[in-house]
């Protein structure tokens, strides 16, 4: 049977995904900052910035190196990713510029009506079952409505169920949101969206 949450993720898999990461996690960091940067998204003074199944908030540091304005939100299912974090997003953690909350994904995005510029997801829903996935999509859609919402995730052709990495129907989002950048890498195995909320 597939295994979700803390059961498939222990306490040590933080390391590995945080700042001691490999090439290819930084490097996909920075692609997400890349595609920010190309729509002028992270000029704004004080964006605030959501990311889901953040770990020890790697893609976030890419995003303060380029605007250390910025106010950050993440989730994770660990207490103990703080003790993760780099430098910087500690500090930022202490002074309340980082509000960091162990949780799982669908109870956070639940439990809040946070509104914020950029939300973010990076190979996080891929490992959140289905009915949660779409829940999560649909609550961040309509309750949300954050003004931009970056997805980076599964394609649908390379999803492993038993694994499990999941592919959702990320096309809810188009109900209320244009795709202004669409990105296919890897044969399909990758897709890297950025919606912005219609008028």
């Amino acid at each position: 049977m597939a295994k979700f949450g803390k059961q498939r993720f222990n306490i040590n898999y933080q390391n590995g995904v945080g700042p001691s990461s490999s090439a290819g996690l930084h490097e996909s960091s920075q692609r997400m900052v890349r595609i920010l940067k190309e729509h002028d998204i992270l000029n704004k003074e004080n964006l605030t910035v959501c990311e889901i199944g953040a770990g020890p908030a790697r893609n976030l540091q890419y995003i303060y190196n380029e605007n250390p304005t910025c106010k950050f939100y993440a989730n994770d299912l660990w207490e103990e990713t703080v003790d993760y974090l780099g430098k910087d997003m500690k500090a930022l953690y202490d002074e309340g510029r980082f509000e960091y909350t162990a949780m799982d994904t669908e109870d956070y995005v639940n439990s809040r009506d946070l509104k914020v510029d950029v939300f973010m997801s990076v190979s996080h829903l891929m490992h959140v079952q289905y009915d949660k996935g779409e829940n999560i999509i649909k609550r961040v859609r309509d309750v949300w409505q954050p003004t931009y919402i970056l997805i980076s995730e599964l394609g649908k052709d390379f999803e492993t169920p038993e694994h499990p990495r999941l592919y959702h129907d990320y096309t809810l989002f188009n109900e209320k949101y244009d795709v202004i950048h669409n990105e296919i890498r890897q044969e399909g195995r990758q897709i890297n969206n950025l919606y912005k909320l219609k008028i």
